[in-house]
This record gives structure tokens, C-alpha cells and sequence, in this order.
């Protein structure tokens, strides 16, 4: 929660730790506009297809996955996410409709 930074960054300070680069990722949607979480009652994610799921997110977090990850194991995928990683796509997108 952005409110929650300026103290996250004032402990840091006094620990003495450095302070990393913040960014917020976009908020999930339902039809409805309601946020996506367990306060709203949302559906689990169901883990049966997690390496399509992990990619059917980085591609609506315009991470742009190569369309031969779609099938790949989750560890894989993760590698990929990992190194490929661009914050700067983030920038683009407010919210991720389902």
C-alpha cells in the first residue's frame, strides 16, 4: 500500500539498510471493477494450471513471455520472468481486467 512506504523507507533509514525502487503493480479486476482479493470474497487461484496462469499475468503485465514458455514447466517460466523482467512496462497499465 503506498501509504505504508514512507514508513517502510523511515525504517530502513534507521536500520540502516538501503532503499530499494518502489513500484506499484496493477490492481486485477473482476467484469465488475471490484478488486480482485479476499476481502471481496475473490475465487482462489486454481493451481492446476499454474504455468498458464504465471503467463496469462506476465503477458497482461506486458511482459511480452515468448509464446514457447505458454507450456513450460513453472520453474522455467519463473527463470524467464526473472531475467526479463521490465518495470518500466508497468507505467502503461493502471489495472488488469479479468
Amino acid at each position: 500500500m503506498l501509504d505504508s512506504t514512507p514508513r517502510q523507507v523511515f525504517l530502513q533509514q534507521q536500520l540502516g539498510f538501503a532503499t530499494p525502487h518502489y513500484q506499484h503493480v496493477p490492481i486485477i479486476v473482476d467484469a465488475l471493477g471490484t478488486k480482485l482479493s479476499k476481502q471481496a470474497f475473490a475465487s482462489p487461484v486454481h493451481t492446476k494450471n499454474s504455468s498458464q496462469t504465471l503467463y496469462y499475468l506476465l503477458t497482461q503485465l506486458q511482459q511480452n513471455p515468448p509464446h514457447e514458455l505458454i507450456s513450460a514447466p513453472i520453474n522455467e517460466l519463473l527463470d524467464w520472468a526473472i531475467t526479463s523482467w521490465d518495470i518500466s512496462r508497468l507505467k502503461k497499465i493502471s489495472v488488469i481486467n479479468l
